[in-house]
């Protein structure tokens, strides 16, 4: 199988730990789909903007999830995942807190819905 390049922002702390200079703090990992959990895999692929940008999650209002995107007059940027290091762990941990993140947001929208009007 091949691998796939996955852009993200790093966390300043992760920048610091790596010793490098990052540009944007933004930094590609190249992983094998087939290393990575099922449920991440698919967490993965709700979030990519443009094929390679792994983004924040963005929930609709009917509950999908799509990457997260911030609309300029003229071009468009993705609210890119913060990963707090440069291993491939790091990523997984980033991807199941966005995860947990869109589950407790969609849970209290959910709440707010079924709470009767004063």
């Amino acid at each position: 199988m091949n691998n796939i390049k996955l852009i993200v922002k790093l966390t300043n702390r992760a920048v610091l730990r790596s010793g490098e200079d990052i540009e944007g703090n933004q930094f590609t990992f190249d992983c094998e789909p087939g290393d990575l959990p099922g449920d991440v895999r698919e967490q993965i692929a709700d979030r990519l903007h443009e094929d390679a940008f792994l983004c924040k999650a963005s929930v609709n209002d009917d509950g999908t999830v799509e990457p997260s995107v911030t609309y300029h007059n003229t071009y468009e940027e993705p609210d890119l995942l913060l990963v707090d290091g440069t291993d491939i762990g790091d990523l997984i941990k980033a991807v199941r807190q966005d995860q947990t993140d869109v589950e407790e947001h969609s849970a209290y929208r959910a709440a707010r819905e079924q709470k009767p009007a004063a």
